[in-house]
């Protein structure tokens, strides 16, 4: 566990500095605005920029970049970690946790080793001292130990037994599912429910359950077959909801209607058996593992549950505050919080832009028309932006204000293909023929473009997988002869010859 920990606050400090700033909670942060309060401790604007880079630079590791749009929720998500991160310092200094400081010094050593004579350089550029940066480190030790702490667990050899058995046991299961409805903009869970306790009754009236679902079940994958899902056990990947219920049905038993985030479920238990599997003394081991993972993962949270409920969290900025009462579905509040906030910064176009959804929310749809044209005009560029304004006109069915909005959009994103193709069927419905079939070919030359991109990156790979089998070939002692090399470098000079041409054609296509 403790060679994780280094791993983690190696990690963790090197993204720090990557990013610049100040440590979290360190005694050198900057007194600059506060964003929010915890028991009394504040967390600043420069600690949220911080972990709000650090998330976006995770995101784009795996090939994502995110939108301005996506950055106020993910922003307030940083937030959010920040807020339970200090919590648990709070919680690991009142619990008067130690840190072994032989594991600081290595891990300081392990930052030097990794920027070498640059460390000092690296450690001024990002604003902190080394005894700043060691409090950091010592931080995240404290709150790693906490966390390992308040997720120790014990499994019983009753309850290893217990689980072992269960996991044995597969069901034959089906279903109805019957999907809310969108009324007015909102889902309508009350009349779901009322279908499926309707057709519930036909099934208790002695009506096939399979007949049913082919008739009624929005599952489109499954109704055609009965709703049928064939075996499954505990580890397939049903959402809890149902697999709960479907695991405590008998045999030939249907259930109540079960609600999910898909909608209402009727499940059915066709058949059990028990699956064929390694003997428990074989897998009680990862098995332990396991449970002692997911049990401590949950009761870590539950802590951290009990810690938030306990503590003072004062949420100081308008624009986050009132991104918390949307998600409590106190929408008026929130938009009397998104009014503050552009007034405090009224050049912010996404503020306008998250008013005028919380407006929608209300039906005030002329006030979100209004921002979302605000939006659009104050960002001047953001395609996503007067996408939604398009949007928003279409809603109202004023297609040519929409058409104008869409082809802002279009101008302002000339390579995104997603765009394109999504305007090609816009505009086609709206009417405008010429404009459809204008933006059907700008994706087809993307598409074209991607297409030649992609067959020139794979031509590289096979040029060099034959470069290096040459070199193995040669290093083996099996030495191609002079005449192969020469043709094989022939070749390689045609195709990059080749590939050269094709990439000026289709950069020229593309512009």
């Amino acid at each position: 566990m403790k060679g994780i920990i280094i791993v983690v606050c190696v990690a963790f400090v090197v993204t720090l500095l990557y990013v610049g700033g100040v440590s979290f909670f360190g005694g050198g942060a900057p007194q600059v605005q506060a964003v929010a309060r915890v028991n009394g401790d504040v967390i600043n604007v420069a600690e949220l920029q911080q972990a709000y880079a650090q998330t976006v630079n995770l995101y784009r590791q795996f090939g994502q970049n995110p939108s301005q749009v996506q950055r106020h929720g993910m922003e307030f998500a940083a937030l959010q970690q920040l807020v339970d991160y200090q919590l648990m310092v709070q919680a690991a200094k009142r619990d008067k946790i130690k840190v072994d400081e032989s594991e600081v010094n290595n891990t300081i050593q392990m930052i030097k080793d990794q920027y070498g004579a640059s460390y000092q350089d690296v450690l001024r550029a990002a604003g902190m001292t080394e005894r700043e940066l060691r409090n950091a480190i010592r931080e995240q030790f404290l709150v790693e130990t906490l966390r390992e702490e308040r997720s120790r667990v014990e499994v019983s050899e009753e309850e290893l037994r217990r689980v072992y058995e269960e996991r044995l046991q597969e069901i034959e299961v089906r279903h109805i599912l019957i999907e809310p409805e969108t009324v007015d903009g909102e889902r309508d869970w009350n009349g779901a429910l009322r279908k499926a306790e309707e057709i519930l009754q036909r099934i208790k009236a002695g009506e096939d359950f399979a007949a049913l679902a082919q008739e009624y079940s929005d599952d489109g994958g499954s109704s055609q077959e009965g709703g049928a899902l064939g075996w499954i056990d505990r580890e397939t990947p049903f959402v809890a909801e149902f697999m709960d219920a479907a695991f405590s049905l008998e045999v030939g038993g249907v259930s109540d209607p079960v609600q999910t985030s898909f909608g209402y479920h009727l499940i059915e238990v066709t058949g059990s058996r028990t699956k064929e599997e390694q003997d428990f003394e074989s897998v009680r081991d990862t098995l332990k593992s396991q449970l002692e993972a997911e049990r401590g993962f949950d009761q870590f949270q539950r802590w951290m549950d009990e810690e938030r409920s306990r503590a003072q969290i004062e949420i100081l900025d308008p624009q986050f505050r009132a991104y918390q009462l949307m998600m409590n579905d106190r929408i008026d509040q929130a938009i009397a919080q998104y009014r503050e906030a552009i007034a405090a910064a009224p050049l912010n176009a996404y503020l306008y832009y998250h008013l005028a959804v919380a407006l929608e929310r209300v039906d005030a749809h002329d006030e979100a028309l209004a921002a979302y044209l605000q939006a659009a005009e104050t960002s001047g560029f953001d395609p996503e932006l007067w996408f939604a304004l398009g949007q928003a006109y279409r809603e109202r069915e004023d297609f040519e204000a929409a058409r104008d909005a869409y082809l802002k959009a279009s101008e302002y994103a000339p390579n995104n293909f997603s765009l394109h193709q999504a305007l090609g069927v816009i505009f086609e419905e709206m009417g405008f023929e010429d404009l459809a079939a204008e933006q059907n070919a700008k994706a087809d030359e993307i598409r074209q473009f991607l297409l030649e991109q992609e067959l020139q990156r794979q031509e590289q790979i096979r040029m060099q997988q034959e470069l290096q089998r040459l070199l193995e070939e040669a290093q083996s002692g099996s030495v191609p002869s002079e005449s192969n090399l020469d043709e094989s470098a022939s070749a390689q000079d045609a195709d990059q010859g080749s590939a050269e041409v094709n990439v000026e054609e289709a950069g020229g296509g593309s512009e």
